[in-house]
């Protein structure tokens, strides 16, 4: 899906499927979870604004041009149940060999299954990646490297670390 989504081709479906991630992200940036403990129970609140509201209808209003159908095959005993586009929609992999827009989406909707969608995110540089690990931000070194040293925060450490290894070494003060 993301080498799918990360293609230079700028094409309808490519721009929905990057909407459709787009909304899912702001409606989850909009939401405010709170918790609230007492001596006997806690319970977890989480607070839609409107803006969130209207996107997600808009979300759900974008999904509903995709239908799917089950389809289970079954050989010596073994069964697999995959999801297939509803007729009059062009088919991706599941019968040939190009990933479409419809394989996207389900794929989305699979890792969404999974609780793991908010992995799915941007880097600075515009492609889509799948962060092994929450805190991931950037999809290389060479991504990373340049929003750090473009950082003025980050900027201010390397200076005072250059300033202090300069005197470190400047006075043999090291092995």
């Amino acid at each position: 899906m993301l080498a799918w989504l990360n293609e230079p081709l700028s094409d309808a479906g490519r721009r929905r499927v990057r909407s459709l991630l787009n909304t899912v992200k702001e409606i989850e940036s909009t939401w405010t979870v709170t918790r609230e403990t007492t001596d006997t129970s806690s319970s977890i609140t989480a607070v839609r604004s409107d803006a969130a509201t209207k996107l997600y209808r808009a979300l759900r209003k974008e999904l509903r041009r995709y239908v799917y159908y089950p389809d289970l095959t079954v050989f010596h005993g073994w069964v697999n149940v995959h999801w297939l586009p509803v007729r009059g929609q062009k088919y991706g992999r599941r019968f040939g060999n190009q990933y479409t827009e419809m394989d996207a989406v389900l794929d989305i909707c699979d890792v969404a299954a999974a609780g793991i969608l908010r992995r799915v995110k941007k880097c600075d540089c515009g492609r889509w990646l799948f962060a092994r690990f929450e805190h991931q931000r950037f999809c290389s070194v060479k991504c990373r490297e340049k929003a750090f040293r473009s950082d003025p925060l980050e900027k201010a450490k390397r200076r005072d670390w250059a300033r202090k290894n300069y005197w470190i070494h400047k006075n043999r003060n090291t092995k």
